[in-house]
């Protein structure tokens, strides 16, 4: 920038606002204004203006000398601070030659999008967009635009060298009932408005929200930012400004992407690593249970056994071994290789029976 232009900064934003825009230290801040004899607003100025209150602005010493302002050898020691990054990327534009960060003073071969929006706003008389507060708006389904009938031709010049500019960049624009700027694959919404104050309404006796004359051009994805007029930099100023925004905007919200994705793809890992330790503990746990009803059937059909063996000995020394009970025996021991988990053999009567239900 020129010593003038940080003149006109200086007293249109407050030092900490320019500190965080340009990551400098307040000590290199104080260091570069008294190196270009750069008087600053004093204490309380910023307060009383907002209060209306009455300041004195002094004059800058020496206008004529407007040299050049380069704070490259004050910039943080921290170059991936948003301050830091947006400082090099607007450096990095303004540097493109291809690019025009001009507002012409007459429309000349506007784009398609900027055509379109002429013909609704001239026509507000016959749309819905024509409002009673005096603001006259797009439709959903074109460029951003909300302005007072005397701002039409500005809005249209502005936006038209904004569409230009994004176009020229190599991003686009997608229209669906919101203006979206796409950089890599991100949309970033966006609107071009006239800020509203509280005035007295021109029809009627009461105060009501009033235009101001006050451009603005908001950014409303991620986090949201605004540029408007002010007294020393009119909006068409900040073309390069909104436009360095924008790309870094659309960084962060690839980054943020990239991150939420991985985000996810950790999710899914560990759902699937805990998925499979579930259904290994289910398979074991089954395993194991047949593993248990296994040697429980065995000691059982063990034990079954040698009572059959003694239930036949106590027979045969009390005489009565008969046939019935040897056909019993017989029926018992089959039922015991059955049962056994080493054995199974076949039975037609408990061809269905689940041995480890017993």
């Amino acid at each position: 920038m020129t010593r003038n232009e940080l003149y006109s900064l200086v007293w249109t934003k407050p030092v900490s606002k320019i500190l965080k825009e340009y990551a400098i230290s307040p000590t290199a801040f104080k260091n570069i204004c008294k190196e270009h004899d750069m008087p600053l607003p004093l204490n309380g100025h910023w307060s009383k203006l907002k209060h209306n209150v009455q300041v004195d602005i002094i004059k800058l010493p020496n206008p004529s000398n407007n040299c050049p302002v380069s704070f490259d050898n004050y910039l943080s020691d921290k170059p991936d601070t948003p301050q830091a990054r947006l400082y090099k990327l607007t450096k990095q534009l303004l540097n493109e030659t291809s690019l025009n960060f001009s507002v012409a003073d007459r429309l000349s071969k506007p784009d398609a999008l900027i055509i379109d929006a002429k013909r609704e706003l001239n026509d507000f008389h016959k749309k819905r967009s024509f409002r009673t507060d005096g603001i006259i708006s797009t439709s959903e389904n074109q460029i951003s635009i909300s302005v007072a009938k005397e701002n039409i031709p500005r809005s249209q010049r502005f936006m038209d060298a904004f569409v230009k500019l994004i176009k020229k960049r190599g991003h686009s624009i997608k229209i669906n009932s919101s203006t979206k700027i796409i950089i890599n694959n991100q949309e970033i919404v966006v609107r071009f408005r006239e800020i509203m104050k509280r005035g007295q309404h021109p029809e009627y006796s009461w105060v009501s929200k009033i235009p101001s004359g006050i451009l603005s051009f908001r950014i409303d994805s991620h986090k949201t930012a605004e540029w408007r007029d002010s007294e020393k930099r009119p909006l068409e100023t900040r073309l390069v400004d909104i436009l360095a925004k924008l790309e870094l905007v659309s960084q962060d919200m690839e980054a943020y992407q990239i991150m939420l994705e991985k985000g996810w793809e950790e999710q899914r890992i560990r759902r699937e690593i805990e998925e499979e330790i579930k259904r290994k503990r289910e398979k074991e746990l089954l395993d194991f249970k047949s593993l248990i009803n296994s040697s429980g059937r065995w000691h059982k059909s063990e034990s079954l056994r040698n009572y059959l063996d003694a239930f036949e000995n106590k027979a045969r020394e009390k005489g009565n071994l008969d046939e019935n009970i040897m056909e019993w025996l017989n029926w018992a021991r089959k039922k015991a290789d059955w049962y056994d988990p080493f054995i199974e053999s076949d039975d037609e009567v408990f061809k269905n029976i689940d041995r480890d239900s017993l």
